[in-house]
Formats: structure tokens, sequence, C-alpha cells
């Protein structure tokens, strides 16, 4: 999920072009583990999940993916695209 509320800050450039910059400072995930019924929302980089009794650290969130590290360092790829 990405933050839609992000601040967009007008810029000019000469009397007749502008248009709106908008600086994303990173991401927010929701996200739902079918097997245990578990969901996480709003999780963002270096925040931790508990699965079946495991941790796994949120690593990076990007708008393709999610990369999770578990506590052994396995780490796991969850690609976003269709």
């Amino acid at each position: 999920m990405v933050d839609e509320e992000s601040p967009r800050i007008p810029i000019a450039l000469g009397s007749e072009n502008s248009f709106a910059w908008e600086k994303v400072e990173g991401y927010a995930v929701d996200l739902y583990h079918e097997p245990s019924n578990q969901r996480f929302n709003d999780k963002r980089v270096d925040e931790v999940i508990r699965i079946n009794g495991a941790n796994y650290e949120i690593v990076s969130v990007t708008p393709e993916e999610i990369a999770l590290q578990a506590e052994k360092g396995e780490r796991y790829i969850v690609s976003l695209s269709n």
C-alpha cells in the first residue's frame, strides 16, 4: 500500500509552467498470512512480524516487492506483481 497522503510541493518553472512534485520517504504495507489467518497492517521497514512463533523483520518495501528476513538469516521476497 502506498501512502496516498504524501505532501505535494508546487514548483514554478518560469511564468507559464508549474507542476506538483511528490517526495516519497518510504512505504507501508498491509500483509495477510492466509495459513495462520493473521493480518499485519501499516508495517514499515525495520518492524518485526511474528508468524507461527517465528519473527521476521521487514527489510525492504517497494511498490514491486517486500523483503522479509527470518531470525536465522533466511530472506524471503514477496512479489506484488500480478
